[in-house]
C-alpha cells in the first residue's frame, strides 16, 4: 500500500502536535497565583478556578498525562506479549503461557488496578507498568495464533526439511 504525500505530511503534523502539546504540559506550572474565578481573557483563555489556577494549564497538564498511559501503555503491553511469544518454541513453556493468559483474561482488570493504585505508591510511571502488565494477554491471544501459523507454513516447513532450525 502506498501512502501518499498528502497523507503521511498530516500524519507528520499529527505526531508534532501530540509531541509539543506533551513538552508543553512537562513544563507547565499549576501554582495558584491567579485571582478565583477569573473570567475567559487572552492571559487565561479558560479563566481560573475557585483557587486562582489557570484552567488552560490544568488541561495541558492533563493531556501530557494522558497522552503517556494513551502511548506508552499499549506500547509496553505489546513489548510484553512479544517476548512471552518466544514461549511457542517449547512445549511446556507454551502451556505455561496459556495458563497465564487465561488467568489474565479471566481476571476483571480495571477493578484490579484500582485497588492495586491504591495499594502501590501514587506514581503515574508504576500506574503504566501495572496497568501494561495487566493488559498483554489481549496482544498475547492475537498475535500466538499468527505466529503459531507461520511457523505451520510451507516455506518453514521446507526450510526445515532442508536442514535450517526454527528453534532459537
Amino acid at each position: 500500500m502506498k501512502l501518499s504525500r498528502a497523507k503521511i505530511l498530516v500524519s507528520i503534523f499529527i505526531l508534532i502536535f501530540f509531541l509539543t502539546l506533551f513538552i508543553i504540559s512537562l513544563t507547565m506550572t499549576v501554582a495558584a497565583i491567579y485571582k478565583p474565578y477569573e473570567k475567559p481573557t487572552l492571559h487565561h483563555p479558560l479563566g481560573t478556578d475557585n483557587a486562582g489556577r489557570d484552567l488552560l494549564a490544568y488541561l495541558l497538564r492533563g493531556a501530557g498525562t494522558a497522552l503517556q498511559f494513551g502511548i506508552l501503555t499499549p506500547a509496553l503491553s505489546i513489548f510484553i506479549a512479544i517476548f512471552a511469544l518466544f514461549s511457542i518454541f517449547n512445549i511446556k513453556t507454551e502451556r505455561i503461557m496459556n495458563d497465564i493468559t487465561n488467568f489474565f483474561i479471566a481476571i476483571p482488570k480495571y477493578p484490579l488496578f484500582i485497588v492495586l493504585s491504591f495499594a502501590l505508591p501514587p506514581n503515574n510511571w508504576i500506574a503504566l507498568i501495572v496497568l501494561s502488565l495487566l493488559l498483554w494477554s489481549n496482544p498475547f491471544r492475537i498475535l500466538r495464533p499468527t505466529f503459531k501459523q507461520l511457523l505451520e507454513s510451507g516455506y518453514v516447513k521446507s526450510a526445515t526439511i532442508l536442514g535450517g532450525e526454527v528453534s532459537t
